[in-house]
């Protein structure tokens, strides 16, 4: 009979990813129900220079703002004058962001995770530099890159 002695939390903790700015593209998104009937949206990032991890955003009342501002961020249209908004975090699968992570304790364990809304689309004007310097160039007079979202890094 062969046996292993393993460490799932050290193992956990390996997977983590280093801390700051990263591209990376968002593999997949799908309904998260917990036993205590809360539900949110988990999505799957896969980071550019290695590593993955997978962010909530929860469905709740006080939740709400983080939800719909990672949506505006990630190309949703969500029109404020309404009273419900559907938002089809499918549409998204597949596209390029910026992500800023960082690394947490929670409940004993070290996970990565998304800063409050630390998404952008590649062509935003706060992260027009660091996409330039992932390229191993610098931004042209300091004007956004060209980008639409949906698009890679490498379509710049």
């Amino acid at each position: 009979m062969a046996t292993s002695t393993v460490r799932p939390r050290d193992a956990e903790n390996e997977s983590l990813v280093e801390e700051g700015k990263h591209i990376a593209k968002l593999v997949s998104s799908r309904n998260i129900q917990t036993k205590g009937g809360a539900s949110g949206i988990g999505l799957a990032f896969e980071l550019r220079k290695g590593g993955k991890f997978e962010e909530t955003l929860w469905d709740s009342p006080k939740a709400q703002a983080r939800m719909i501002a990672v949506a505006n961020r990630m190309g949703a249209e969500i029109d404020d004058d309404e009273d419900e908004a559907e938002i089809d975090w499918d549409e998204f699968n597949g596209n390029e962001y910026v992500v800023e992570v960082k690394n947490e304790e929670y409940e004993g364990r070290k996970r990565s995770k998304m800063t409050y809304c630390g998404i952008w689309p590649l062509n935003h004007e706060d992260v027009t530099e660091f996409v330039a310097k992932q390229k191993g160039g610098k931004p042209s007079n300091g004007k956004p890159a060209k980008v639409a979202a949906g698009m890679n890094v490498d379509d710049v």
